[in-house]
């Protein structure tokens, strides 16, 4: 295990630990699921002109427990898969499947605020994972790697993530923040994976100019470091203000990512709406990157809640500051749409298409999908899934590839609370 590695464990055992006894005082809930999934896939491997077919039985166990006080909150999230697969032409495989390990822990105080997050995943490499999987808060947040995301193996990921917020009742406050990942290989088929390890460390400072008008400025320091190379950093400068309307917020931004090359320039305007039942909201701005290339950025974010389901869709176009990734640009569309067609079915359509250019180089990698689903709860706690997917990548120093999959899900599920 590497210092990095260790350290991460250290920080998250130390950090969430204190708040296990403490949270046992208000409710608690927790949920076993246990899933049987079917699953004919072809060219899962995403190789150009790849016509093999997968048959796939995926168990899957996953416990979840959450406890909750009126300060404190405390999340373990803990799967386990176990895969039998045959391959056209070929002999059944047995192997263990994803593994994941999470935990979350909040503390809300008077005056501040912490929120720490430790994850563990080990998986198999191949990217047939929908883009759908990577939505967080209604957006796309896609791995590191997922431009070079295919052949075999096995890639392990820790995440560690903790902010803490001081003086929230004051007109100055503090924010505080620490990050870092650390991804390894092991047996993978393509050489450009290699393992990367990336730290950050963020400073803000937030001021209450008036009723209606906060500004925020700080700045944040990165570190990356891959395939045992040479250690790359970068620091980041940022102010915000933010104007509060009746009807939603507008904002103005900027940043400078300085360099040995010059100075990545980076100035944004946003807004946001409150509408009945949902919301918009939108960015516009441009990045001057240090080789003096102008690129628009932007995004968009809507959400709307139905009698029977809801809708969701968000695009974001941005330029990375982060060490290692400074420049690098990514453009990333999410849909998602679920209704309920009684009461015990439900069905859901997503896609997804993001796109990665690589600053430097004349790389760029496209990737989109498209999914759907049927759900049916067929008795308490219970339930059968029939899905299907279509995946395609593209990226510009090699031929595309494309993969469909279909698939059946029974689920069992146990819950407690008390």
């Amino acid at each position: 295990m590497t210092k990095t590695r260790a350290c991460m464990l250290i920080m998250a055992g130390a950090l969430i630990a204190p708040g296990v006894a403490t949270a046992q005082d208000g409710g608690v809930s927790a949920s076993l699921v246990l899933s049987e999934r079917l699953e004919a896939a072809r060219n899962q491997a995403l190789t150009p002109d790849g016509e093999d077919v997968t048959l796939q039985s995926i168990t899957t166990l996953g416990y979840s427990f959450l406890s909750e006080t009126r300060t404190q909150s405390l999340a373990f999230d803990l799967g386990l898969g176990l895969n039998g697969s045959l391959i056209s032409d070929g002999d059944p495989t047995f192997s263990l499947g994803e593994r994941s390990l999470s935990l979350d822990y909040g503390l809300q105080g008077a005056t501040s605020s912490l929120d720490v997050s430790f994850g563990a995943t080990q998986s198999d490499v191949a990217f047939l994972r929908p883009l759908s999987d990577f939505i967080e808060d209604g957006g796309l947040v896609l791995p590191e790697d997922f431009d070079d995301l295919t052949g075999s193996g096995t890639r392990t990921d820790l995440d560690f993530g903790a902010r803490m917020t001081l003086r929230d009742d004051a007109p100055f406050g503090i924010t505080l923040s620490a990050d870092a990942s650390d991804v390894r290989y092991r047996d993978t088929t393509d050489p450009e994976l290699v393992d990367s390890t990336r730290l950050g460390f963020g400073l803000s400072g937030r001021f209450d100019i008036g009723p209606a008008i906060v500004a925020t400025a700080g700045l944040r320091y990165s570190t990356s470091e891959e395939g045992g190379g040479a250690q790359s950093d970068s620091i980041t400068y940022r102010a915000d203000v933010t104007l509060a309307e009746p009807r939603g917020d507008l904002g103005f931004g900027l940043s400078l990512t300085p360099s040995g090359n010059g100075t990545q320039i980076g100035v944004d305007l946003s807004r946001s709406f409150d509408l009945p039942g949902g919301s918009l909201g939108g960015q516009i701005g441009v990045t001057l990157t240090s080789d003096e290339a102008q690129i628009l950025t932007g995004g968009l974010d809507y959400a709307l809640d139905l009698p029977l389901g809801e809708i969701a869709a968000s695009l974001d176009h941005s330029v990375a500051t982060d060490a290692g990734q400074t420049g690098d640009v990514t453009t990333s569309l999410s849909l998602l749409a679920r209704t309920a067609l009684t009461p015990d079915i439900n069905a859901s359509l997503n896609a997804g298409y993001a796109r990665y250019e690589e600053a430097g180089t004349d790389v760029v990698t496209s990737i989109a999908d498209l999914g759907a689903t049927v759900s049916y709860a067929f008795a308490p706690d219970w339930s059968l899934s029939a899905g299907a997917s279509y995946i395609l990548r593209d990226p510009s120093d090699t031929e595309a590839a494309a993969a469909q999959s279909l698939s059946l899900t029974l689920t069992r599920s146990f819950d407690m609370r008390r």
